[in-house]
């Protein structure tokens, strides 16, 4: 649930895919104490918010931003004696 609130805080993600991956874990953790059912609509709903997600993710990948730092450069290896 952190990790749900904290992508909603940051606002760089839409809001529905999570809320949905949020509601389908609450029956999937308390999945020794619901009935059968509830634990199968919990994954589906978990499911489509993933898959939203994914979605998302997929068709912004060209354009999300990334961090600023210089990639690492690897120099020629050291050979030890």
């Amino acid at each position: 649930m952190a990790f749900v609130a904290s992508l909603l805080l940051s606002r760089e993600v839409p809001a529905v895919p999570l809320v949905l991956y949020a509601v389908g874990a609450v029956p999937v953790a308390l999945r020794a104490s619901v009935p059968e059912i509830a634990l199968d609509l919990g994954l589906l709903t978990m499911a489509v918010g993933i898959a939203a997600l994914s979605d998302w993710m997929y068709s912004r990948s060209a354009v999300l931003r990334t961090w600023d730092a210089q990639p690492a450069t690897i120099g020629p290896a050291q050979a030890t004696a």
